[in-house]
């Protein structure tokens, strides 16, 4: 099981190193979990708010206040929420378990 988040593809002739790198990373992981028919989950910016709105309640501990996110009462950057949200995806969704932090 391979579980991630993507990148936004870029339709411009030139980007950062780092972003280029990542994107190629994500490349890598997607032909590995191709070619070893792992099942994967990818999620993009725009699903955040899909997942969110649709799994609010089952989220719990995941709040906003005035566009800062937070954990456990612990602020938290977009990154970090975007991981907890890949987490539930695979934790909630594929496993049919129970979300840890009720």
């Amino acid at each position: 099981m391979v579980v991630w988040e993507t990148g936004v593809k870029l339709k411009m002739a030139w980007a950062q190193r780092d972003y280029r790198e990542l994107l190629r990373l994500e490349g890598i992981i997607g032909w590995l979990a191709d070619i070893n028919k792992l099942a994967s989950y990818s999620i993009l910016n725009r699903e955040v708010k899909v997942l969110i709105k649709y799994y609010d309640n089952e989220i719990t501990k995941l709040t906003v206040i005035e566009k800062q996110w937070y954990f456990a009462n612990e602020p938290i950057t977009i990154h970090q929420r975007d991981a907890l949200l890949v987490f539930y995806l695979y934790w909630v969704r594929k496993l049919k378990r129970a979300w840890p932090w009720s």
